[in-house]
């Protein structure tokens, strides 16, 4: 049980940092992003 609650910590965790790291790439490289969509 632990081992599966740490594992969804730190998926949730993980998932946090690379959403808030794409915001951040994304408003340094607005044309960059369009680019990529």
């Amino acid at each position: 049980y632990k081992v599966i609650w740490s594992y969804r910590l730190v998926y949730e965790v993980t998932r946090e940092t690379v959403i808030i790291l794409d915001v951040i790439h994304t408003s340094r490289n607005p044309l960059t992003l369009r680019l990529v969509k």
